[in-house]
């Protein structure tokens, strides 16, 4: 019940996140700078990190409900996953191999929070975290 309260929780608090990311990247950018360029990257970042941030905060909760209930193994694995996978190896390609900077850097932040969220809650939703001995 709490498992599930949590989730839907952090559902809501991401939608009311991406609203303004999406509704106004470039007003949000101008309160840090005024450089074209940089309000650029900045507005880029903003919509991509609109785009994960329901995984993300989901993630987050179900990983942490997880680890409540005395599996963290599984926690563990999707970080490894995440970081090791999605950040240092798509990081390398996307940023240095294809050159897309700053954009590909959070597109690897992208991936890397989408594959933590399914590996989290495909663990979560097969009920094996409740038989785990602590």
């Amino acid at each position: 019940m709490y498992f599930n309260t949590a989730i839907k929780m952090s559902i809501l608090s991401s939608v009311i996140l991406i609203v303004p990311l999406l509704l106004i990247p470039h007003q949000i950018a101008m309160i840090f700078t005024r450089e074209p360029p940089v309000v650029e990257n900045i507005v880029i970042a903003l919509q991509i990190l609109a785009l994960f941030t329901t995984a993300q905060i989901m993630q987050m909760a179900i990983a942490g409900g997880l680890r409540g209930g005395g599996d963290t193994r599984w926690p563990l694995i999707s970080t490894m996953a995440g970081v090791l996978g999605m950040r240092m190896i798509l990081g390398y390609i996307f940023i240095i191999a294809i050159g897309w900077g700053v954009a590909g850097a959070w597109l690897c932040w992208l991936l890397d929070q989408t594959i933590r969220a399914i590996i989290i809650y495909f663990r979560y939703r097969s009920g094996k975290w409740k038989t785990v001995k602590v």
